[in-house]
């Protein structure tokens, strides 16, 4: 820890800062958006607030004159007579107030329209008026075409009496004082915050309009059709909008214009013949200086961003820059000015990288007894002789390889070739000119080299260095080629064995991947209970290419040697945990089961927490685990292996001793450890000098294990003598393929079912 720390302190520290700023910056972010919106929501009330107080002052003066045809209305019912109604319709102009926009009245009576002379008036011409014979109350209609007026609205009120209703036909500009302050010629205060409002009837013509900032083209188009879809470029702000305006409804909308945001407020008057009002509202200028506050926040956190952006990348850069320099400095030998391993690695990647079809060897070219010629020719002859073979490696190279200086009078080469054959004349005249090298103080010095080629397999996936380590594993052999080349070839030197482990160790991980391992498990016999009386789970592997089984013999030793058995292992114990909750889930039977533990998976430092964890995740309980361990294991460990079996007992475990009698201090091993089963291995069976001899051998250790109080478990029982002869010495269990050949979970599920219903 303290050397990461050391190296990359740098680094740690400057991934801190970032953090910390990250996390400030959001925090920062998330506390602005809160206050924006607050700021926002505020200033949409505003909004909403001046557009009500417009909508306030148009219903007043639509109330007005409502108000008007109710007192004609209320003069003419308090006439008694047809003449008292002539009188007080024309005295209409009297009664109402004098107005220029005022144009005419109208009366309904008797379900006829009739105008101020009396005279029948033909009501389909105007089908606005027409449409008041039906209504109730006080009501205004929708702007209309009366005569030479080319926007008139009725105001209607019922009367009683002799007559039913009394029309008032007015220009719409008797709306028109709404929009200023009584007794000023000024508009009123609510429309000076908006950018623009609009006095819109029903179909959304424009009748009038405020604007109080360049650059907006009102237009004659509907206000939907024309400036607000202008304005309006988001789909789904537009369409609130419209909706709006057709259903006659109130609200606002907020929105982009440019980069700035906007409330557009529609306020739809009640009662009033579909007109409606239409404000635009900058939250900027409705909010106040606050609102640039929130601006001036989010340039202040755009700067900070940027800013620790170019620091991160400045560093980054810097970084680079240097581990850029370090490799190069790296890359080159400072004694022989070539390249070292480390750019033969990089070189070599992009060579094969760029050559896929093309056949390479690695080649480790290493001057014989390179060590003596040092101490004994001192430090400038070496470095002659490592220059001279330097430039002949270097000049025998063609394009496409490369070279590199290693250490101790060592080069690595990567080299184009056919066949064997061409490589090897290749070599040879390599070899050839190296040892024609003379040293001018000391004439009898002879230089020879050997050489060391592993020839790159294409199809197998691998790094350059481990194509290094395959050439330099064999770098000793010496192997004569020819008499005169010293050339040792990977294939040659290491055989069928080491291609067969190098295949399983190229293959076990996919195949732990693939669910290649599969699980076994082989019944054991319990003489006393006459039985099943629980199994040993084992592991096999299945090669899906072949179709067979490899023999556990071929592939455990290696994931042993290679450290792949602790996965295994736990992968083994992890399936027989969860096989068993399932059959606990199922209502199926179960008896105990022996797992075994490899050495390197006992010597794990978390070995009894996650054995112990997955036996508790799956609820398996005390005594139905039984742990392996070989023997061999015990007398090389011994006192590690006392110590975790006493934790294992006090995590529920059974603890077993396997393949006992193998090793040379069995008996000793009895006396230290603390084992609850003794597995005897299948040697005890085998003939020896007498049966008398073996039966008194075997009775011995039997009657010793039980007196100790361990369970005794014969392993590789498969005839029936051999099973009587355990019986008749009072072993307690036996496991072989006389009772039972290992089987997969299901058919050890069926077993199970057919022994335990006898």
């Amino acid at each position: 820890m303290k050397d990461f720390f050391y190296k990359h302190g740098k680094e740690v520290a400057f991934s801190l800062i970032i953090v910390v700023c990250l996390v400030f910056f959001i925090n920062i972010i998330a506390q602005e958006k809160t206050y924006s919106d607050s700021v926002d929501g505020q200033a949409v009330e505003k909004a909403e607030f001046y557009s009500l107080e417009q909508s306030i002052r148009l219903e007043s003066r639509v109330n007005s004159i409502k108000a008007k045809a109710n007192v004609l209305a209320s003069a003419l019912a308090s006439a008694t007579s047809e003449q008292k109604v002539w009188e007080t319709l024309a005295r209409t102009g009297e009664i109402i107030g004098y107005d220029s926009n005022f144009k005419t009245v109208y009366y309904y009576q008797d379900g006829r329209l009739y105008n101020a002379y009396g005279m029948e008036a033909d009501a389909d011409t105007y089908p606005d008026i027409k449409a008041l014979e039906t209504v109730s109350g006080t009501v205004m209609t929708r702007l209309f075409q009366y005569e030479n007026t080319l926007m008139a609205l009725a105001v209607s009120a019922p009367v009683g009496g002799i007559l039913d209703r009394v029309v008032l036909i007015y220009d719409r500009k008797v709306l028109t004082p709404f929009l200023y302050e009584e007794g000023t010629a000024g508009m009123a205060d609510c429309f000076s915050h908006a950018d623009f409002t609009l006095f819109c009837k029903h179909d959304g013509r424009i009748l009038e309009s405020v604007v109080n900032r360049e650059g907006y083209s009102i237009g004659n188009e509907p206000v939907q059709a024309g400036l607000l879809q202008d304005l309006i470029t988001d789909r789904e702000a537009f369409e609130q909008v419209d909706a709006l305006i057709r259903s006659g409804g109130t609200g606002s909308v907020t929105c982009r214009i440019g980069s700035e945001k906007y409330v557009l407020t529609v306020n739809s008057c009640k009662n009033a013949g579909g007109l409606f009002l239409v404000s635009l509202y900058d939250m900027a200028d409705v909010y106040g200086s606050g609102y640039e506050f929130v601006n001036s926040i989010w340039g202040t956190l755009l700067v900070f961003f940027a800013l620790m952006l170019f620091i991160s990348i400045s560093f980054i850069a810097g970084r680079v820059t240097m581990h850029r320099k370090i490799f190069e400095i790296g890359a080159v030998d400072s004694r022989l000015h070539c390249p070292t391993l480390m750019k033969f690695g990089r070189d070599a990647e992009e060579i094969l990288h760029d050559n896929k079809v093309s056949q390479f060897a690695v080649i480790v070219a290493r001057i014989n007894n390179f060590s003596y010629v040092s101490d004994r020719f001192g430090e400038q002859l070496t470095t002659e002789l490592l220059t001279y073979a330097r430039d002949v490696y270097k000049n025998s190279l063609l394009i496409g390889e490369t070279y590199a200086y290693n250490t101790d009078g060592e080069f690595v080469l990567l080299m184009h070739y056919k066949d064997r054959k061409g490589l090897i004349d290749r070599l040879t005249g390599v070899s050839s000119r190296i040892s024609r090298y003379q040293s001018a103080e000391h004439e009898d010095f002879r230089v020879k080299v050997s050489f060391s080629v592993y020839e790159i397999e294409r199809s197998i996936p691998q790094s350059v260095h481990r194509m290094l380590d395959k050439a330099m594993a064999i770098r000793y052999a010496g192997v004569d080629v020819n008499g005169e080349l010293s050339c040792s070839f990977y294939n040659d030197v290491v055989g069928e064995n080491y291609m067969k482990k190098a295949e399983i160790e190229g293959e076990m991980e996919s195949a732990l991947r693939n669910s290649e391992f599969h699980i076994f498990y082989q019944p054991k016999y319990s003489f006393d209970k006459n039985t099943i009386s629980g199994s040993e789970v084992l592991v096999r592997w299945y090669d899906s290419k072949n179709e067979v089984y490899h023999q556990p013999g071929v592939f455990l030793p290696v994931f042993e040697e290679n450290g792949f058995i602790n996965q295994l292992d736990r992968f083994v114990f992890y399936k027989a945990c969860e096989n068993m909750a399932e059959c606990l889930k199922n209502n199926i039977p179960i008896f105990p089961i022996s797992v075994n533990v490899s050495r390197v998976t006992a010597t794990q430092p978390d070995f009894i927490e996650y054995y112990a964890r997955i036996k508790n995740k799956f609820r398996v309980g005390d005594g139905f685990i039984t742990l392996e361990f070989t023997e061999s294991f015990a007398y090389e460990n011994y006192e590690y292996l006392a110590a975790i079996v006493t934790k294992l007992h006090e995590n529920g475990f059974v603890c077993s001793l396997d393949d006992f009698g193998t090793g040379y201090s069995s008996y000793n091993l009895l006396k230290t450890m603390e084992m609850d089963e003794i597995k005897l291995d299948k040697i005890f069976l085998q003939k020896g000098i007498s049966e008398k001899r073996d039966r008194q051998i075997l009775e011995s250790i039997i009657t010793l294990v039980k007196d100790l109080g361990m369970t005794v478990t014969q392993e590789g029982v498969e005839t029936e003598q051999e099973f009587e002869t355990m019986r008749s010495l009072g072993c307690d269990l036996i496991q072989g393929y006389y009772f039972a050949k290992p089987m997969k979970f299901v058919h050890y599920c069926e077993f199970k079912q057919a022994h335990f219903s006898k």
